[in-house]
């Protein structure tokens, strides 16, 4: 049960009564309103990015996908509930203000499959750590990367990515260990993939940071390669890359 509790406007609270269905013992939460949309705080400007310390404040990118984003810790998905729904789309900055994201598990029906979906143009993505990111991969994924699914006119720096793991032998798609397919001026610096493996036997185009690079996109300073020796395994059908799968017009690697 739940209800408000105001002995005037300026004193209100928000109380939440519950009973635990193992002990049978009963709560009351009371939380002060207005109740902040980041716990850390931010208005989701440039100047004033959302501070996300939490799953959930994760998961609130989604609602506001043109805002501007830091993280304030390590955010750890071991114990989120199910997988992972990529963010549709994303047209904001993120910076990762070199914080990790652990443990992303993704099993999803989206065509764009990543942490993020697709990223449009302007977006930026920057100094994160993504640790044991696991995608297993659906028919319905046509392109699929551990950051994004595809990218327009995006620009990544400083991400750097251990021991991802994306499997699925069922689907013709796209496969990049950062990005699936990166497209129109999507610049990508200073980021390395290692220890990945990939297992997409009827894949084409599949590359360690891209499957795919179209219309003058540049990957310079990246790396792909093992921290453990010969741990690094990319299986698939064609246009495989270790770095990139395929590169279309004026692309730069």
């Amino acid at each position: 049960n739940g209800g408000f509790i105001a002995t005037d406007p300026s004193d209100a609270s928000l109380f939440i009564a519950y009973c635990d269905a193992d002990t049978d013992i009963y709560t009351i939460d009371f939380y002060q309103l207005p109740l902040e949309k980041f716990e850390a705080g931010g208005d989701g400007s440039a100047e004033n990015p959302y501070i996300i310390t939490s799953v959930g404040d994760l998961e609130q990118i989604a609602n506001e996908p043109e805002a501007h984003y830091i993280l304030g810790c390590d955010i750890d998905l071991a114990d989120y509930s199910g997988t992972w729904r990529p963010i549709p789309t994303f047209a904001g900055s993120l910076d990762g203000q070199n914080h990790a994201i652990k443990n992303l598990y993704i099993n999803s029906t989206a065509d764009y499959c990543g942490l993020f979906g697709y990223l449009d143009a302007e977006s930026k993505v920057r100094n994160i750590v993504f640790i044991e990111p696991t995608i297993e991969m659906t028919k319905q994924n046509y392109y699929t990367g551990i950051v994004a699914g595809m990218t327009m006119k995006s620009t990544f720096d400083n991400i750097h990515i251990f021991n991802p793991l994306i499997i699925g032998n069922n689907n013709t798609n796209t496969i990049g260990g950062m990005i699936g397919e990166a497209c129109y001026y999507t610049s990508i610096s200073r980021c390395s993939v290692n220890d990945i493996i990939i297992d997409a036997a009827d894949a084409t185009y599949i590359g360690g940071i891209a499957g795919d690079t179209r219309t003058a996109t540049t990957i310079m300073g990246c790396y792909v390669g093992d921290t453990h020796k010969n741990i690094s395994q990319i299986v698939g059908l064609s246009d495989i890359g270790g770095v990139v799968g395929m590169t279309g017009s004026d692309c730069e690697v």
